[in-house]
């Protein structure tokens, strides 16, 4: 799909999105009110097709000054470099010290992109996810 661009994340955004299958498990999570805490937590965006359809949704969710956790849910048709490079640009910009995201132990998409994103992996978190699962912590420090 052809991009429009980014624009700022509304909560609607994240409810409409077509999940990628790796991230499907989510589903029953993505409340209104799920989407509105993401949107009140930190800058956020949402990347939109040329069609006005919704292609990915991300952000930061401020922990305290200094640590934000990424997050982000993508549809299978998200253009993958043009989200990598603007994430990037976001993450570069964003001037936080210390930004974290975890990743399914499974999904080596994931891991490839964190890395991409510049993210070290530092170590597993058993029964992480709301299933239960083993997510991997990834963090991007800027010293």
């Amino acid at each position: 799909q052809l991009m429009a661009g980014l624009v700022p994340f509304e909560p609607a955004d994240l409810l409409g999105l077509q999940l990628q299958p790796a991230q499907t498990d989510f589903a029953p999570s993505l409340s209104p009110e799920y989407a509105r805490a993401m949107a009140a937590g930190g800058p956020s965006w949402s990347l939109l097709a040329s069609s006005g359809a919704v292609l990915a949704c991300g952000g930061l969710f401020m922990q305290w000054e200094g640590r934000a956790s990424a997050w982000a849910f993508l549809s299978p048709a998200t253009p993958m470099r043009a989200a990598t490079r603007l994430a990037r640009e976001m993450l570069e910009a964003c001037g936080i010290r210390r930004v974290e995201c975890w990743v399914d132990v499974d999904f080596q998409a994931g891991h490839r992109w964190a890395r991409l994103l510049g993210f070290n992996l530092e170590g597993r978190m058993a029964g992480f996810s709301p299933e239960g699962r083993d997510m991997d912590l990834y963090s991007r420090v800027v010293r």
